[in-house]
């Protein structure tokens, strides 16, 4: 008879542990719903792809190639413009204009 009573105390001991691991097993499932539906929101979508984008170095790497070479355009069109009556001026912002713009095409034939 003993052994029958602790048996059963066993099997209630291992009940209460199985219990108490399913109870845990249940909150950490609905854990991990809760953040997946967060997850999920369009507004979270949506600031996970910006981050993304702004840890990716490539794309990092386009967008300051992009602001360069559109800054040098933007100083090569000012180079243009200038007019002046001194001719050194004159002489001075063309030939600016001409390296900075051989400066890009040779920059681009790099890339390629």
């Amino acid at each position: 008879m003993s052994s029958r009573v602790q048996y059963s105390k066993k099997l209630a001991d291992d009940i209460s542990a199985l219990k108490l691991k399913q109870m845990l097993e249940y909150r950490l499932l609905q854990a991990q719903m809760h953040t997946m539906i967060d997850d999920l929101k369009p507004v979270n979508l949506i600031k996970g792809a910006i981050k993304q984008v702004a840890n990716s170095s490539s794309i990092q790497h386009e967008v300051v190639d992009y602001v360069k070479e559109n800054s040098l355009k933007f100083v090569i069109k000012k180079c243009a413009e200038i007019k002046s009556n001194n001719k050194l001026v004159n002489v001075a912002s063309t030939l600016l204009g001409f390296g900075l713009k051989r400066f890009l095409e040779t920059r681009s034939e790099e890339k390629d």
